[in-house]
This record gives C-alpha cells, structure tokens and sequence, in this order.
C-alpha cells in the first residue's frame, strides 16, 4: 500500500531513498551554494559585517551562482548526471545556506563574547 494512503503529506518527489540521483544533486548544488555564502562570514572576523568593498567578489560569486544555475539546463545535466530541481528545492537550499551562514556568523558572535569576558 503506498504511503500517500496513510500520510496526506507524502510526496512522491521528497523520497529521496530510491532517487539517488536527486539526492546527489540536492547535495550538489548545497555544497556550492553553501561555498558561496560561506565566502561572506569567512572574509571578516566581524559579526554581520556588510560593507563590501571587494567588487571582483561580489562578481565572482553571481558568476559562480549563474554558472551553478546554468547546469540545470537539459545539455549539461546528462554530462553531470544530476536531475532538475523543484523552485521549492531551491528555494530550501537557499534557505539551508542562509542558516548556516547565520550560524557562522553566531559562532563568532560567541567567540568573540568568550574572549571578552575571560572564558577562553
């Protein structure tokens, strides 16, 4: 009996178990994503730090998340023997990457809070 029978938010494309395929790209495609936000929290040991004044960055990295996107295009995914994604997958990879960049910047919130106050 199918599971969607007994789980009304089962679906068919959140089964990961017998797609390999999928899995791989989901995984693919947040390693990239998550290397191109971590570049962010890594360039400065200030909190939150904005100010960007690195424009060739800035450009390396739309680059970089256009040339990510580019291989969702038919040609490509045959060579990278990955599949297309969701904008619901998408859109949660994003999210995924936003809150580990979220949690890098803690990091040194809380690191830096320990120096401080003699914990460390």
């Amino acid at each position: 009996m199918p599971s969607s029978q007994f789980n009304p938010y089962y679906q068919q494309d959140c089964c990961f178990r017998h797609n390999s395929q999928k899995a791989r790209t989901l995984v693919f495609m947040f390693c990239v994503f998550f290397e191109l936000s971590a570049i962010f929290s890594i360039r400065s040991d200030k909190i939150f730090d904005v100010r960007i004044k690195n424009v060739k960055l800035i450009i390396a990295v739309i680059a970089s998340a256009i040339l990510q996107m580019a291989t969702m295009f038919p040609p490509l995914q045959d060579v990278l023997e990955i599949t297309p994604l969701t904008p619901f997958e998408i859109a949660f990879i994003l999210l995924t990457c936003v809150l580990c960049f979220l949690a890098m910047e803690s990091t040194k919130f809380l690191s830096q809070y320990l120096k401080r106050n003699n914990f460390g």
